[in-house]
């Protein structure tokens, strides 16, 4: 778990797993293993666990041939709030 925020008034802190998993396992260029969760209109979302969803961007990678539920290898190339 990381606490990712502090509430003082109230006494509270706000924990994550997710965000603890992404910070140890997923480090930029990193190659790891997925399953196809998702279309969306610029690409597809890959489940990469613990509720974390990586992008394939259509414009930057040939999709032609995936689909829904296929395990893909892919490469962390950014982190999303990193």
């Amino acid at each position: 778990m990381i606490v990712i925020e502090v509430d003082r008034a109230s006494e509270r802190l706000v924990l994550s797993e997710k965000e603890a998993w992404k910070d140890k396992y997923l480090k930029i260029g990193d190659l790891v293993n997925g399953k196809i969760d998702r279309e969306s209109h610029r690409g597809l979302l890959v489940d990469l666990d613990y509720g974390v969803l990586g992008f394939l961007d259509r414009l930057s990678n040939n999709l032609q041939g995936l689909e829904i539920g296929e395990s893909v290898n892919v490469q962390i190339e950014a982190k999303e709030g990193n």
